[in-house]
């Protein structure tokens, strides 16, 4: 599943990693919740690169829900290739703390937001938010062999568990306890 697929969330990425797994496996489905990032969008972002997603019937929709609870239910695996150094990703915590492996891009915050709980994987150094089609094929390799490694349960039993541990750090009482400590600080720090 990826949410959001926006260019700055890795949309020419997505493009072609959905055409290579649905050609490569397609057994495997891929949902994409929409928000920013329409349906629309990625298709276009296929046809820049000669390729129409819509021929696949492995490659699903859906709009976005108030709750995220609604498509973590379902989900297998979390998908964040994000194109841009955000600092950190949100929805990362919250596959964490479902027992989610996320899969997340090597830029910015989202290695650390993973905590050691998912799978840190390379975008190609010349993606950037100006890019207009979609990547080379062998790019999104490394991220289609992790994909189908989770497919066999003895590994996804243990990447669900190391997601589930890693989530811990968000739950709201490990939180707590960083939070107070964090404002006592600033507290003291505007005292004196």
């Amino acid at each position: 599943t990826a949410v959001n697929p926006s260019r700055e969330k890795g949309a020419f990425f997505l493009a072609r990693l959905a055409e290579e797994l649905a050609l490569r496996r397609p057994d495997m489905p891929m949902l994409f919740i929409e928000s920013r990032g329409s349906a629309g969008a990625l298709v276009q972002a296929g046809l820049a690169g000669g390729f129409d997603l819509r021929r696949h019937e492995s490659l699903m929709f859906a709009p976005a829900v108030a709750r995220p609870v609604e498509f973590f239910r379902g989900m297998r695996v979390l998908l964040v290739p994000s194109v841009w150094e955000e600092a950190s990703g949100r929805v990362v915590a919250e596959a964490l703390v479902n027992g989610i492996p996320p899969l997340v891009s090597d830029r910015g915050g989202l290695p650390e937001s993973a905590n050691g709980g998912g799978f840190v994987l390379p975008l190609p150094a010349s993606l950037s938010l100006e890019t207009n089609t979609p990547v080379a094929a062998d790019a999104v390799s490394p991220w289609l062999d992790c994909m189908e490694q989770l497919v066999d349960d003895a590994s996804y039993a243990q990447a669900s568990a190391r997601a589930r541990a890693a989530g811990e750090a968000y739950q709201p009482a490990a939180l707590a306890s960083r939070y107070v400590e964090f404002f006592n600080r600033v507290l003291t720090a505007t005292k004196t």
